[in-house]
C-alpha cells in the first residue's frame, strides 16, 4: 500500500554551493567535494530530500536524511520504505519519493 508520494524538480541555476553544509550529511559531503559535477550532484541531493519530505509528510531536516546509491546506481535513503529516483536533465533533475507500508 501506496502512504505517501513526493515529486520536486530543481533548476541547477537556482542552487547555491554554498548550501552544501546545509543539505548533506558528512557522508555525502565526502562525495561532493570528490565529485566532477557538484552542483548537479548538489542540487539532486536537495531535490531528492525535498521529494522525501513531501512523500512522508514528516518534518525531517535535510541532513537527516542521507541518500547513497546500492550496487545498480539506484538511489537508496536511510529512511525505510522508500522508492526513489532521480532523473537529469541539461538544466534541472527532477526526483520522485514512494512511500510505501508494510
Amino acid at each position: 500500500m501506496i502512504k505517501g508520494i513526493g515529486i520536486d524538480i530543481v533548476e541547477y541555476d537556482r542552487v547555491q554551493l554554498k548550501i552544501a553544509n546545509h543539505v548533506l550529511t558528512k557522508s555525502e559531503l565526502a562525495i561532493f567535494n570528490n565529485h566532477p559535477n557538484q552542483l548537479q550532484f548538489l542540487a539532486s541531493r536537495f531535490c531528492l530530500k525535498e521529494a522525501i519530505i513531501k512523500a512522508t509528510n514528516k518534518k525531517y531536516t535535510m541532513r537527516e536524511i542521507e541518500i547513497s546509491n546500492n550496487e545498480d546506481g539506484q538511489p537508496i535513503c536511510n529512511i525505510d520504505n522508500l522508492i526513489l529516483s532521480i532523473s537529469h536533465e541539461k538544466h534541472c533533475c527532477v526526483c520522485m519519493c514512494i512511500w510505501e507500508a508494510l
